[in-house]
């Protein structure tokens, strides 16, 4: 099955374990600029990249740096081979200034990061019309920050109101707080330089 991102252009295909997954956070997290399938063909020889054939790894543009994130598959690979070619991809991936970081299936559905990133990714190409976003972005630029709800309600145009919100969460024109449960209470803001603490906390 394929899906179409509204970060990366054309469509994914999530057959192997834990795209799904992957591209559901990509979508959800506002400090995710774009994101792409990696392939370990780009740092490892056609022979050698064989052996992560099947493992889903997406190359993300982050608000604080470039990172290549993969799942780990469920039947684990604690070979020596395995182990040492992960090594050298890493390395070559550092060398770029590109960091390497593992997940499993289990952590990407950890809640309330998951719910929460289900919730904001539906909504990702939901329908925003150019004036209701400015009416939103004008009232927490006074507000500071208020609730979904409160900001729903400066909409005049737009089909979901509340949709239309959490899709300027996805798109990074507003932060909320992921490690709660999304509710239309729930707080945003507009989002404004790099994000303080873990880049990546849903993993």
């Amino acid at each position: 099955m394929r899906f179409r991102g509204s970060k990366a252009a054309g469509s994914f295909c999530c057959d192997k374990e834990g795209s799904f997954e992957l591209l559901v956070h990509c979508e959800a997290d506002s400090t995710i600029h774009s994101y792409a399938e990696f392939n370990f063909g780009s740092v490892l020889s056609p022979h050698e990249a064989e052996l992560f054939g099947d493992i889903a790894a997406y190359f993300i543009r982050h608000a604080v740096g470039l990172f290549v994130i993969c799942v780990e598959p469920s039947t684990p690979r604690p070979t020596r081979r395995y182990r040492r070619l992960r090594s050298k991809a890493d390395e070559t991936l550092a060398r770029r200034s590109i960091w390497l970081f593992t997940t499993t299936i289990e952590d990407l559905r950890r809640d309330p990061y998951w719910l929460n990133a289900c919730e904001i990714a539906r909504c990702a190409q939901a329908d925003l019309t150019y004036a209701d976003q400015s009416r939103i972005i004008d009232f927490l630029a006074l507000e500071g920050q208020a609730a979904i709800m409160d900001c729903a309600r400066r909409c005049r145009s737009s089909l979901d109101s509340c949709d239309a919100v959490l899709r300027l969460v996805s798109s990074g024109i507003l932060a909320i707080d992921a490690d709660t449960p999304l509710t239309t209470a729930s707080l945003v803001r507009l989002q404004s330089g790099a994000p303080s603490g873990s880049p990546l906390t849903w993993l």
